[in-house]
């Protein structure tokens, strides 16, 4: 979940758990149950991140307190539900969502964390049971921070961490060395205006991971790029898909035409519009397409939660520009690079800032 305070009253999260296949057909909201409130030990949650902490084949939950000055876990229990909640981090300010990578190649779940307050960047080791963790630094302070994504960027088996700086409009990657430790940052880029937003994908299908980079500047000066890997974990310049006013909040890279290739779903915020940019199979892309949308978009997931073998879209929204999400919009898509009409699945009383998707209770489809 990248963005949810739902109840601070109670400290909880709410789930929305995905019907038995058989009733996927009957269409809209009725493919989810009513939802259901997750007890947490937080004061007003604002980040939950589902993942097997534990290796125990059933999905945790991590947490952030409001305030993000604390990091804790809910063991998933195989019957359902939750057991008590376990510290990984005290003490923390303003953390971020934490990006779970498995860091240190042991084949379990850690964490790479960002502190708004000052930049820094950390990671939190798994003993592998997620009974204690051990807090390693990634970089000193780095001021406002964009996007962070740990991803193998230079393929050589471990996860590196790709950094967006802000104030100096850069994209950074930091290399992990082992044992604990990563290599200082090096700017993979400081073409692209406003840098805000990274994703990383194959996108001309030559089997190395590729980087694009949004750039947004007072939702005016806006832009689109792509940064090809050269195959030894270097890459080559910006090269720009889009540019103009666009106000690309988000976006994801997904086959969602089903022709072999990753195509690129963006979510602008300033022309109220989700768009998409579809790949010809080489990394090139044409105009974006605009699909009818009456809301400012701002959080986009992409998961076949219908069981149709399409993936379908999830986009948490607002009526205006403005970040302050109303609602959250389920899209079936037709594995054509369309989409049905709208289903609601959260309205603006839901207080929305955040939302994931997963198979929470293990019977095979996506809950909420």
């Amino acid at each position: 979940m990248d963005r949810a305070r739902v109840s601070r009253s109670t400290g909880s999260f709410l789930r929305a758990a995905a019907l038995l296949p058989l009733l996927a057909g009957v269409g809209g909201a009725q493919v989810f149950e009513p939802r259901e409130v997750i007890p947490t030990a937080s004061v007003g949650p604002t980040h939950a991140v589902p993942i097997d902490i534990d290796g125990q084949g059933v999905l945790d939950l991590v947490v952030v307190d409001e305030g993000g000055s604390r990091i804790t876990w809910l063991p998933g229990l195989p019957a359902g539900g939750y057991g008590a909640a376990q510290t990984i981090g005290l003490g923390l300010v303003q953390v971020g969502c934490p990006r779970p990578a498995d860091i240190d190649g042991d084949l379990d779940v850690d964490l790479v964390v960002d502190q708004a307050s000052t930049g820094a960047l950390v990671w939190f080791e798994n003993d592998g049971g997620g009974l204690t963790w051990t807090e390693h630094s990634v970089s000193g302070p780095l001021g406002a921070l964009g996007a962070v994504l740990p991803a193998d960027v230079d393929s050589d088996g471990d996860q590196d961490v790709l950094v967006v700086a802000l104030d100096d409009e850069q994209v950074l990657l930091f290399e992990y060395l082992g044992a604990g430790g990563f290599a200082p940052g090096v700017v993979v880029t400081s073409a692209v205006p406003g840098a805000h937003c990274v994703e990383v994908a194959d996108l001309d299908g030559d089997g190395h991971p590729d980087i694009l980079v949004s750039g947004m500047k007072h939702f005016q000066i806006d832009s689109l790029h792509v940064l090809f890997n050269q195959g030894d974990g270097t890459f080559g310049p910006a090269l720009t898909i889009a540019s103009g006013s666009l106000g690309i909040w988000s976006m994801v890279a997904c086959d969602f035409d089903e022709d072999g290739d990753q195509d690129v779903l963006a979510a602008l915020g300033s022309k109220i519009a989700l768009v998409w940019f579809e790949n010809d199979g080489t990394g090139a892309f044409g105009a974006y397409q605009i699909l009818a949308w009456p809301e400012a978009a701002w959080e986009l997931r992409v998961a076949d939660a219908d069981l149709d073998g399409h993936l379908d879209l999830f986009a948490s929204c607002s009526p205006g520009i403005t970040p302050f999400v109303d609602s959250l919009y389920w899209l079936e898509g037709d594995g054509a690079g369309g989409f049905s009409p709208k289903t609601t699945l959260c309205d603006p009383d839901d207080e929305l800032s955040c939302f994931a998707l997963a198979d929470l209770d293990g019977d095979g489809d996506v809950d909420l």
